[in-house]
């Protein structure tokens, strides 16, 4: 067939491609520049600098996904959620890159998780999973998806899949110490939803040996130590606790948490020992259970007041602190009264007898 026998506009078109590919390169190369100085300004953190150049860049080639993806960021970074839900999901529509597409998923789960939309958010994290590719960048945020989809699914209480994700996010990252934390917390939180305590046990000993597990990574942190003491807390294993607990204390001074934690576990130790005590027949095995109670229940103060001291809580929690730092201290003053009290009795008898 002859170009004579052609439509006259096919022809044309046929004509006109050549050119229209070179404006198209063009364009594309303008529009990058454009978005090579957004670049620049979103390291300086001038995001409405950024966002204007993209915007013009986008106006001049609108096919490029990369240009969008950096809009979404921008958006993302300004805190506008809608307009970087948009941009991200025009970057994957536009993108062939599985790099970008996977970056853009990636994105748009975290989005829907700090929004609390766990379902979209792991629907985003599980196409991030899927996108194909050998690309590095692919294989660094590739534990992290594991992560964020395995908090996604504990967050819907899926303890199973979520279980099966983190421990991947671990395999693949082995010193992640995040995804650790995740799987301690996520173990403590099926024990605390357990009926009765013969059934949260064996999740308490999950986490508990989860923990062991960060800790050998050698990058636990204080939070992974916090979550160790709370866990042999709930199993009354108080000395384990306690020294778990001091760990997370020095490992951050200024943790308000580890300071309560720590006063909650002498507080909880305390009163095991009280009722130890009134169930002891035996005197000289009671005044030795008192004698502990009575250094346990002064540790308890000491880290209360800690607590007080340090900033963060709430201010719900310092109220309840403080109410039982003095019902302690009434404690100790009674105590003191009873000694004194004996004190007083035996002069009283060693004057007699003088008499």
């Amino acid at each position: 067939m002859s170009s004579r026998s052609l439509p006259l506009f096919l022809l044309l078109t046929f004509m006109m491609a050549p050119f229209t590919q070179g404006c198209d390169s063009v364009k594309k190369k303008q529009a990058r520049r454009l978005a090579a100085k957004a670049v620049k300004d979103i390291r300086n953190e001038s995001y409405v600098g950024a966002t204007g150049k993209l915007k013009k860049a986008i106006e001049i080639y609108p096919h490029d996904e990369y240009t969008h993806f950096l809009l979404a960021r921008t958006y993302e970074l300004r805190n506008d959620l809608p307009a970087a839900i948009q941009e991200y999901n025009r970057a994957i529509y536009l993108g062939p890159n599985a790099t970008r597409k996977a970056q853009s998923y990636y994105s748009l789960g975290n989005i829907y998780f700090k929004n609390k939309e766990f379902v979209k958010a792991a629907l985003n994290f599980e196409k991030q999973l899927k996108v194909s590719g050998s690309a590095k960048q692919i294989q660094k945020i590739r534990p992290l998806g594991m992560y964020h989809l395995g908090m996604c699914y504990h967050r819907l209480k899926k303890y199973s899949e979520s279980e099966d994700k983190l421990l991947k996010s671990i395999s693949l990252k082995p010193d992640f110490i995040e995804a650790h934390n995740a799987t301690i917390v996520m173990y403590y939180d099926q024990a605390k939803e357990q009926p009765d305590p013969a059934q949260s046990a064996p999740y308490f000993n999950k986490s508990i040996s989860a923990a062991k597990k960060a800790i050998a990574t050698g990058k636990a942190n204080d939070r992974t130590y916090n979550l160790l003491g709370l866990a042999h807390q709930h199993l009354k294993q108080f000395p384990q606790a306690i020294e778990a607990l001091n760990t997370a204390k020095n490992k951050n001074r200024y943790s308000a948490i580890a300071a309560y934690n720590l006063g909650a576990t002498y507080d909880l130790w305390l009163e095991e020992l009280l009722t130890k005590a009134k169930e002891e027949k035996n005197r000289t095995e009671r005044k030795k259970i008192m004698d502990e109670a009575s250094q346990i229940r002064d540790k308890a103060i000491t880290s209360f007041k800690a607590f007080l001291q340090l900033k963060g809580g709430d201010g719900g929690l310092k109220s309840e602190v403080r109410v039982k730092i003095k019902k302690l201290n009434l404690m100790k003053d009674k105590e003191l009264y009873e000694k004194l009290k004996k004190r007083g009795r035996r002069r009283g008898r060693r004057r007699r007898r003088r008499r």
